[in-house]
């Protein structure tokens, strides 16, 4: 086998571990914490949980998430080193890390968290300005916050007009101020037009997945009126998309 791919595998298990690590340890506190048993709430030494191991009060086996998010990072190391995008493969890793983390955090806790999206600004300003300049870099902040800006109102708005036609009782916005902030710093990785993109992408995606929800719910005649669903995943997964897809040339 290949030494690179070797090494990518081995940067891909580091990179999904640091991962698992911050999206255990910075939900928790709201700062860079040891992970905690999510039953008895003891903390895990480093090593500990580097090697999988249990928690030593309650016994409690790791998440079935730290081995997807393992596996599925790890594969991606390996795609980015055998398929280079433009950013290469070290830059890729960093964004891979990123919106990982993202995805993670809103899917376990329903939050897009203020120093993450902070970090990622910062990120996301660094490749953006290498690879499309300074300007366009930020007309795609611009657009993919005031696009999503309009879509969070128009949600909002919407909700209220069907609540005055029908109970619903406690429903959650379709899309949150988090997922507005997540969608400038897509613009920043992306750039303009490249946002427009990302955004069209991000929608599809939303939408195939809320029919797969639907059809599994009425299947399991469970179906829940007005239900929402994460949506930074869909923005972090089709920022990765994207910038993953493309090549140099």
């Amino acid at each position: 086998m290949d030494p690179g791919i070797l090494m990518a595998i081995f940067i891909g298990l580091i990179t999904a571990t640091l991962v698992n690590y911050l999206a255990d340890s910075l939900p928790v506190n709201r700062k860079l914490t040891k992970p905690v048993c999510k039953i008895c709430k003891e903390p895990f030494y480093l090593f500990d949980y580097i090697l999988f191991k249990p928690c030593k009060k309650c016994h409690q086996k790791r998440s079935l998430r730290h081995i997807c998010s393992l596996i599925f990072l790890t594969i991606v190391s390996a795609l980015i080193w055998i398929y280079p995008p433009n950013v290469g493969f070290w830059i890729g890793m960093v964004i891979l890390a990123y919106l990982g983390l993202v995805i993670i955090i809103d899917m376990e806790h329903r939050i897009v968290m203020h120093p993450v999206s902070i970090a990622g600004a910062l990120i996301g300003l660094a490749i953006g300005s290498w690879q499309h300049g300074v300007v366009m870099t930020l007309i795609g902040c611009f657009a993919g916050f005031a696009l999503m800006f309009t879509l969070y109102h128009l949600g909002i708005w919407f909700v209220r007009l069907l609540s005055k036609r029908r109970p619903m009782g406690d429903v959650e916005e379709a899309i949150g101020f988090g997922d507005v902030i997540q969608s400038g710093v897509m613009g920043l990785f992306l750039g303009w037009p490249g946002i427009l993109a990302g955004l069209i992408i991000t929608i599809v995606l939303g939408g195939l997945v809320s029919i797969v929800i639907l059809i599994i719910q009425v299947i399991r005649r469970k179906y829940q009126a007005y239900s929402a669903i994460p949506y930074a995943p869909f923005i972090a997964l089709a920022t990765l998309i994207l910038l993953m897809l493309a090549r140099p040339g």
